[in-house]
């Protein structure tokens, strides 16, 4: 299909970084559909391939490898290194273990194989195994421990940031009773995913 990347800025020099992409596929979908399918293809091989090559984390002082197996990775890569090849840029943090990104790929998978035409068959069953991955990878913690954090989780949330009408963004600050868009997202992008439906 080729290979297609995009910097987010010229101040940002990371190509195609995925938690902006995300927002940005939709108008690649409606126009470029292809091209938007390419990203989806390099991202998707970014996430099966493994770089353990160490990386000093500016962050949390901490070296490890460059992308691990079945983590989507934030970016496809610096214009100065070998993009596509050498993935996660961003060296501020590790981004495997954000909790986004993996499922930002997989709602668009299904948004993509939902609006283009003809509901695309191929583009589905090439990613279903990476789809199938990613999940696990988001759910890899066992079933008891996540029952445990998630009863108290959900009693702690709701006291804390429910208002009566919506969630709190955070428990302290100046925006606390701002609504981010991430806390909508995956909400908003089934729903739009299945104008079909809507109505």
């Amino acid at each position: 299909m080729g290979l297609f990347a995009y910097l987010e800025g010229h101040e940002y020099r990371m190509f195609s970084t995925y938690d902006v992409h995300t927002y940005a596929s939709w108008a690649f979908l409606e126009n470029f559909p292809k091209l938007q399918i390419a990203i989806q293809y390099d991202f998707a091989k970014a996430a099966v391939d493994e770089d353990q090559t160490k990386v000093h984390w500016l962050v949390t002082n901490v070296r490890t490898g460059r992308n691990q197996r079945m983590c989507l990775p934030h970016d496809l890569g610096d214009p100065e290194d070998e993009t596509f090849i050498r993935v996660n840029s961003y060296i501020m943090m590790c981004s495997d273990d954000w909790r986004d990104l993996n499922p930002k790929f997989v709602l668009s998978v299904y948004r993509d194989w939902k609006l283009l035409p003809e509901h695309n068959t191929e583009y589905l069953a090439d990613m279903m195994p990476i789809v199938e991955g990613l999940m696990r990878r988001c759910l890899q913690a066992s079933a008891n421990e996540w029952r445990q954090l998630a009863d108290k989780a959900r009693t702690s949330y709701l006291d804390k940031l429910w208002t009566g009408q919506q969630f709190r963004f955070d428990t302290g600050g100046r925006f606390n009773d701002t609504v981010m868009s991430d806390q909508l997202f995956g909400y908003w992008m089934l729903k739009t995913s299945q104008q079909d439906q809507a109505a």
